[in-house]
């Protein structure tokens, strides 16, 4: 929470919605993500969301337009948050579980025809 703070008050002193510093609450949402189950994940980059998207609360609509390439910036932008995190986590998961999908070099096979393991068969085996 303290990170999110730090770089929620960052942004909003560099312009807040219109600020090119919001990669940093990219931060705290790949801590959390590494370290906090999916549960915890999620929490954090809903609140990085709900905290970005809050600047929009100090923005006069009287006086300003928001056209619909910068609504589409912001979905972006808030996409970006909840898909890293989500891949950072699975990430983590798959490290901590030890999971392998991909073995290289990879592993010989037994001789066939070792104990344990059938011989030729088929119309190939004796050529």
């Amino acid at each position: 929470m303290l990170q999110l703070t730090i770089a929620w008050v960052f942004i909003g002193y560099t312009h807040g919605v219109e600020s090119q510093y919001w990669l940093m609450l990219m931060l705290p949402v790949l801590s959390a993500a590494s370290y906090l189950g999916m549960a915890g994940t999620l929490a954090t980059s809903i609140a990085a969301v709900g905290l970005y998207l809050s600047f929009l609360r100090f923005v006069d609509f009287r006086e300003f337009f928001i056209s619909p390439e910068e609504k589409h910036f912001l979905a972006i932008r808030c996409l970006m948050l909840a898909v890293a995190a989500v891949l950072v986590n699975t990430l983590a998961a798959a490290k901590q579980g030890g999971e392998t999908r991909v073995c290289w070099p990879p592993k010989r096979p037994a001789a066939i025809g070792a104990p344990g393991r059938p011989g030729p068969v088929g119309p190939r085996a004796w050529r």
